[in-house]
């Protein structure tokens, strides 16, 4: 099931801290790129035909139309929610290392979630935290989602050749 996630007409994305049940409760895709970083708690995710059992520190990807369910979480659940539309999505994955991949219309199981070192999780947090208090509708968020998604992407990048996958 196809859904719309409302993101204004006048930004590339957004940045927001996601807790408690934050579920749609049934698979569904999007037009967007979708990354959650964990920040506390555990959740089990459906993607692809895949399952991956989620933990803070844990990194996961979905690409637009790549069909995801969040099947089960713990109470305590919290993650950051990385939204990018596939139109600034091309533009900010040229030049970056694999960008390629980011453009992709699915990801492989193995490539899809990773768990990032205690440094690059802890730095990736602190960024995301400063963008989202920016504000939502701030002209600040779409200069920064470049950056986000750079800093994410060197993250999963630097862990996937480290071989940290859950």
């Amino acid at each position: 099931m196809r859904v719309d996630l409302n993101l204004p007409s006048n930004l590339s994305g957004w940045v927001r801290r996601l807790q408690r049940d934050f579920s749609l409760h049934h698979p569904h895709s999007h037009d967007e790129l979708e990354c959650n970083l964990i920040l506390k708690g555990t959740g089990i995710y459906w993607v692809d035909d895949s399952i991956f059992h989620l933990q803070a520190g844990d990194l996961l990807w979905l690409h637009p139309q790549q069909e995801h369910l969040l099947m089960g979480q713990s109470p305590d659940l919290e993650a950051w929610l990385v939204v990018i539309r596939p139109e600034a999505l091309l533009t900010m994955a040229q030049g970056l290392p694999q960008g390629d991949r980011l453009l992709s219309p699915s990801i492989p199981a193995d490539q899809i979630c990773h768990r990032l070192p205690m440094r690059q999780w802890n730095a990736c947090d602190r960024l995301l935290g400063d963008v989202n208090a920016q504000g939502a509708d701030s002209p600040w968020m779409n200069a920064a989602m470049g950056w986000v998604l750079t800093r994410l992407w060197k993250a999963t990048l630097d862990a996937h050749s480290q071989g940290t996958s859950p």
